[in-house]
């Protein structure tokens, strides 16, 4: 256990220990809740403006203790209106009947403004998937199911690593998007961008999903961009028990022969509240699957990236295969490096456009195992009444593929969050790390290019440059058995085939152990650089909001980012001693939101936020909204809102030698 995760310890047991609870009239209520058909279990009854509460058994009953009164109690369940209980003595017999709910529109939801209101009456438009529609969702993944939501797209470069597009935006990656579980941040540091579910959470443990499918940035904060998700997980309180959910079936595909792979979910949630104030729950989730294989081996892709497949074009010299990796880079050979004075007349150009052969993408890979496995335990405490403290440790990773602008195994990828949260009516505030380890995270493309270079050295004496040129004119001028004279294509193929000729098989030992060893080593190691990239960065987040009346909000967050790739990405030696520094960079924001009506049926809502990032001038981001309710469920709604991005962390302190050129990042330090 690290520093951090022993103080939010210490925070949680401390707030425990001094819970100090001061008792005014205290009453006792229980009785039974139902609808027409009978009774009803897992409805939540809650003490209005208070945190207490409790949920009715699988008889309908429940009992609640009360300790100021009057009281409101709410009983609430997902499909059934709302119904309040005006309380003042004990009661032992409080019968309820609840009737369903047939209004759309009715929900409530929280990510608009960062305080419950009616989703018809929120000031942006919100998408929302609610209990039921997650329980009753008809895809493999819950994920799946978000693309069923409006102006939604999920794009999978994996099969277990979704990303979630809006607003016409189609990527893997996409850094322009906030997903927020439980009030915290999904995105890898290194990668910068949410892991989708590879680390997210149990769907037997997830109560809610809302999403702003556009800018959202005065409440979030940067790269609230593209949109911003909020998953809410099931307060143990509240839902109860044991659940457990096994999905079996087969994944195919016309590429893989229409082969059927196993396909299997298994998910475990357990929670239980020993009294009114202590509840704990405890999750377990692992899926089992074998991804999809990128096994087209004659699409080209040309020079900006773009792929073809209605032409075959393997036999040319620079063909660039789809899924081959190793042959990704131009090589312009001058024939005049032959030092033959005669070649100034020979056929074909003065200069060879060539790649080098590259290698298939399943044979780079040991498996296409898609693994994911995650868990978590949670505590929750209720101080009083008003104030409810909670403590979570939640771990998740597994095997996937990114596509980036090239691909990357993340083989053993993981990331562990620890979070102490406090809230009340009025007051919400959280603090959290995620921590995150590479595994053997590796890149595909380089892993490729560097087993060519460890072969046979393009530019080396002897190496695969110069016996590709000697053979080449040799083959032209008609003096290498079974290459007629003066045939360029003859030339090419009998060029490369000796070039290739210190190239073990594919798939043989020897190749195996050379693609192992350099896949083991880290990139840009000064000695043996490799294809592995390393990842032992943090993320540190604190978050807090306040109702100063009822038409105020105010909010505040401070993180930081600890960069620590070990070299790999990161320019850590920038005074070149040897010696790898881990980078910081601290990001600050607050605002305040005014939410007011005017007048009757009127409702005017205004924010504005401030961000500042250690690398960059502070920004203001504005928005403004109104809200007219003209009739019951009837709105008209007006806003403007804007969004931002910083730049990720690879934009600001990267530094990758790429060929001729290096990347380098944007931020003072970092290009100084």
């Amino acid at each position: 256990m690290n520093n951090f995760a022993k103080k939010l310890v210490y925070l949680f047991t401390l707030f425990t220990f001094i819970s100090i609870q001061s008792f005014s009239q205290s009453i006792s209520v229980s009785g039974n809740v139902s609808d027409e058909s009978g009774s009803l279990v897992g409805v939540n009854i809650l003490v209005k403006g208070k945190i207490a509460g409790t949920i009715s058994d699988r008889d309908g009953n429940f009992s609640l203790d009360v300790a100021d009164t009057p009281a409101t109690l709410i009983f609430s369940i997902v499909g059934y209106e709302n119904q309040e209980v005006e309380l003042s003595s004990s009661i032992s017999d409080l019968n309820i009947t609840l009737v369903e709910s047939i209004l759309i529109g009715s929900e409530v939801v929280v990510s608009a403004s960062r305080v419950e209101q009616s989703i018809l009456e929120s000031p942006v438009t919100i998408e929302k998937m609610d209990l039921l529609d997650i329980q009753n969702a008809a895809t493999a993944d819950f994920m799946d199911q978000l693309e069923h939501m409006k102006g939604v797209k999920v794009s999978r470069g994996s099969l277990n690593l979704p990303a979630i597009n809006t607003r016409g935006y189609a990527t893997d990656a996409n850094t322009r998007f906030v997903m927020l579980v439980d009030g915290m941040d999904t995105s890898s540091p290194i990668l910068n961008f949410p892991t989708g579910n590879l680390v997210g959470i149990n769907p037997l443990d997830l109560e809610s999903v809302e999403l702003i499918p556009g800018a959202s940035s005065a409440l979030y904060g940067p790269n609230a961009f593209n949109g911003t998700m909020l998953m809410t997980s099931k307060s143990p309180f509240e839902y109860q028990g044991l659940s457990v959910q096994v999905t079996q079936g087969f994944t195919t595909s016309d590429a893989g022969n229409n082969d059927q792979n196993l396909y299997s979910k298994y998910n475990i949630r357990y929670a239980k509240a020993f009294n009114d104030k202590l509840a704990i729950k405890v999750n377990f989730a692992y899926d089992m699957a074998s991804d999809w294989m990128a096994n087209d081996y004659t699409t080209n892709v040309d020079i900006d990236g773009n792929a073809f497949g209605d032409i075959d074009m393997r036999g040319q010299p620079n063909f660039n295969g789809l899924n081959l990796h190793g042959d990704d880079v131009p090589i312009p050979l001058p024939l005049s490096l032959s030092g033959f004075s005669w070649v100034g007349g020979l056929p074909g150009g003065q200069v060879l456009d060539l790649r080098r052969t590259g290698f298939p993408e399943e044979a780079l890979m040991e498996d296409n195992d898609a693994s994911n496995m995650k868990y978590d335990i949670g505590i929750n405490y209720r101080i009083n009444d008003n104030l409810e403290a909670s403590l979570l440790y939640r771990k998740g990773g597994g095997n996937t593929i990114y596509t980036g602008t090239q691909k990357y195994k993340l083989d053993g990828f993981s990331q562990q969050f620890i979070s102490f949260g406090l809230e009340s009516d009025k007051m919400k505030f959280k603090v959290y790390q995620s921590s995150t380890d590479g595994g053997d995270t590796y890149n595909i493309g380089f892993l490729g290019a560097a087993m060519n270079e460890a072969f046979s050295g393009t530019q080396a004496t002897g190496g695969w440059g110069q016996t590709y040129l000697t053979t080449y004119l040799l083959a032209l001028q008609g003096y290498v058995t079974g290459a007629p004279s003066g045939n360029v294509a003859a030339a090419h193929a009998t060029a490369r085939l000796a070039a290739d000729s210190p190239i073990p098989a594919v798939g043989s030992s020897a190749f195996n152990a050379v693609r192992d060893a350099i896949k083991s080593s880290p990139f840009q190691d000064p000695t043996t650089p490799g294809a592995r990239l390393v990842d032992n960065s943090t993320l540190t987040h604190a978050d807090f909001t306040y109702d100063v009346a009822d038409w105020l909000l105010f909010g505040a967050n401070f993180r930081n980012y600890t960069l620590d790739g070990e070299g790999t990405v990161y320019n850590q030696d920038p005074d070149g001693d040897g010696v790898m520094e881990k980078i910081g960079i601290n990001e600050f924001g607050t605002f305040l939101q005014v939410n007011k009506e005017i007048f009757n049926g009127f409702k005017f809502i205004g924010s504005a936020r401030y961000d500042k990032n250690s690398n960059y001038k502070g920004r203001v981001t504005p928005r403004v909204a109104a809200v007219y309710t003209f009739a019951d469920k009837h709105n008209l709604r007006f806003s403007y809102q804007t969004g931002f991005r910083n730049p990720d962390t690879q934009s600001q302190y990267i530094y990758f030698p790429a060929g001729s050129t290096i990347l380098l990042g944007t931020a003072r330090d970092n290009a100084e």
